[in-house]
Parts: C-alpha cells; structure tokens; sequence
C-alpha cells in the first residue's frame, strides 16, 4: 500500500495535479512570528546546554581507561550529539529572520550539505541507542550470554556506511531548495529511487524506536523481579546501570515521538488519501511545523537532555568534573597544594572507573 501511495503521489507531481496547501504568506502573521521565535529560543538553549555538557561527556568517557561496550556506545553517542547540538543554528537563525534563508540554506551545495549531514545524524543516533538498549537488555535477561563489543561497533560501522551509500545515490539525482514553509533544506526528486528511498527512511526511523521500547519493557519487567543470584554490591551496580541505560532510552523515546508520530502520519496521509499534504498536513501547523519537529526539533532536544542524564546518573562523572574544577582553581591561584596532590592522586585513581 505505502508503494502504491508512493507512486500516485509521484504521478500528481509529475502531471501536475492541483493540490490545496496553506498559502506560505501567512507565516508572517503575528501568531506564527511567536512559533518561530519560542522554537529558536528552544534551539538557542539547547546549544548552550548541549554542546558544552556532550563536550565534557565526551572527555569525561575518553579518560576511562576500560573500554566496555556501554562506554563505547557513549563516546559515539557524544560525538553524534556534539554535532547535533551545532546542526540546528542555520534553522534558528532563519526562524528569526521571517524565514529568510541566511548562507547555509541560500547556496544549493550548502543546503545539501546541511540535509545531508542532518538526515545521517538522525538515522545514526537512532541506530546507536537502539543497540544500546538492545544490548543492555539481553546482558539482563541472558546473564550468561556475551555480546561481542566489537561485532556491535562493526555494526555501527556498516550502518554508517549504508546510510552514506543511500544518501550520496539519492543526493546525486535529486533537486535540493530552501522551502519557507518548513524553515529547512528540502530534497525533491520523483522517480524510483526517490520512492525506494522513503521507503528505506521510514523503515530506518521507525523499527528503532520500536525495538527500543521492547527494550525498555523488558529490562524493566526483569528488574523489578527477584530471578538475580549475583552478590548484593554487584547486583546493585548492575541495576544501576541498567537502569541509567533505561532511562537514557526513554529520554529518546520522549524526545524522538513526535518524529514517529508525524512518520506514521505521513504513511497514513499516502495510504488513506493518496497526496500530500491532504486534510491531515492541510492544517496550518501541521504544513509549517510538523517537519521541523520531526526533523531537527526531536534530535536536538534529545542531545541536549542526555549531558544532565549523565551527571545525575554516573556518580564518577561528577567526581570527575569536581576534581577538574577543584584542580584547576589551585592552578589558578599558582600554589602547589597538599590538597592538589591529593587531588591529582583522586582524579589518576578515578581514571580506572569504568563509565558504567
């Protein structure tokens, strides 16, 4: 059905077809100036929250010296959401200037490049926390079963790659522009790579979220069960970090719900009505927010909330972060203290706490 929806929207493109949309010169309205201006600020936040907090996170899980699955899946879960934290300044940038495109959405190599880098993002961080809760949960209900680290890192490997491939293949033949109803870089092309393509977008976006709420479900369910025979300590360390791993997956869920949501919207609007945007996306903010939501909003929230999920979560990255601020503000007065030698001593001995 999605193919055949696919294909007939393809063909109302093609033939020209009229399609009702909400007239684009209404975005000045005072009304939708205040949507802009709320989301850039929410943009803006999460900037000066994110990018500094995934920073120190990444440094923070770089100095561990034991190279655990969870604390590799960190570092990469930094390093996406580091560039994450940046990818969204164009976006709030042409929201405050009446949706005005300013240079990264004004030069076509640019806005490709910017919708590029933005899709791979999203499908990426999905990919990396899927395996994260996955991960976690059959150590939980397979006490005795290995996950193999490296397999699992070769699998972000390969995911990485794939997603390039389809990207680059689909980018080469498609028109890249600045739409003002969304406030982003649209790619548009009509021919069969393009339907293949969404198929394969929504396929990507939407079996991990539910893979990860199984997940959570799961390891929940068993948590709360007495099935354990570890000792006390290690049974509690376990929880804990199992359920720090829980907790980081449902802050994507939350996060990453609109974008599920608007994705199943958008099969249904294919399958039930046969265009776009039909009477669901027909509504003004729907047609002007829906897509800037589900395509930038949810990641760059979700890569400004897990920063505070670890210093409330992982008692040695506070230690980490005192002992730096403690250290450097010694260095700062030039004196040499019994307490920073000790200090120094505390931080080396830190190092040898895994992430977890």
């Amino acid at each position: 059905y999605f193919i055949q929806s696919n294909l007939r929207v393809m063909l109302i493109n093609i033939t020209g077809a009229p399609t009702l949309t909400p007239d684009v010169r209404i975005i000045l309205r005072t009304e939708f100036r205040v949507y802009d201006g709320l989301i850039a600020a929410v943009y803006w936040l999460c900037l000066l929250v994110g990018l500094p907090g995934n920073c120190f996170s990444l440094a923070y899980f770089l100095q561990t010296r034991k190279r655990n699955l969870s604390t590799m899946l960190y570092i990469i879960t930094c390093v996406i959401d580091i560039l994450c934290s940046t990818i969204q300044i164009p976006v709030a940038y042409t929201l405050l200037n009446n949706r005005i495109p300013g240079l990264f959405f004004k030069v076509s190599s640019l806005c490709s490049a910017w919708h590029f880098t933005a899709l791979l993002l999203q499908q990426m961080i999905m990919y990396v926390t899927m395996l994260l809760a996955l991960s976690r949960t059959i150590v939980i209900l397979f006490p005795f079963c290995t996950v193999r680290r490296n397999w699992v890192l070769y699998s972000v490997g390969g995911n990485l790659a794939y997603h390039v491939v389809w990207n680059v293949a689909y980018y080469v033949r498609a028109t890249t522009y600045y739409s003002k109803a969304t406030a982003l870089c649209t790619v548009y092309e009509s021919d069969l790579l393009s339907l293949l393509y969404n198929i394969n977008y929504n396929i990507c976006t939407m079996v991990p979220p539910i893979i990860i709420l199984v997940s959570i479900v799961a390891s929940i369910t068993n948590l709360r069960g007495k099935g354990h025979t570890a000792s006390m300590a290690s049974k509690k360390k376990c929880r804990h970090s199992s359920m720090t791993i829980v907790y980081f997956s449902l802050i994507f869920l939350i996060s990453n719900s609109f974008s599920f949501i608007n994705n199943s919207l958008y099969i249904l609007t294919l399958r039930k009505y046969d265009t776009y945007p039909g009477p669901i996306y027909d509504n003004n903010f729907m047609f002007f927010y829906s897509w800037q939501f589900s395509f930038v909003f949810c990641t760059v929230l979700n890569s400004a909330m897990n920063p505070p999920l670890y210093f409330w979560r992982m008692k040695q990255t506070r230690t980490w972060f005192k002992g730096i601020w403690w250290w450097r503000r010694e260095r700062g007065g030039g004196e040499i203290s019994l307490h920073e030698t000790n200090l120094d001593k505390t931080i080396i001995e830190n190092n040898h706490v895994t992430a977890m």
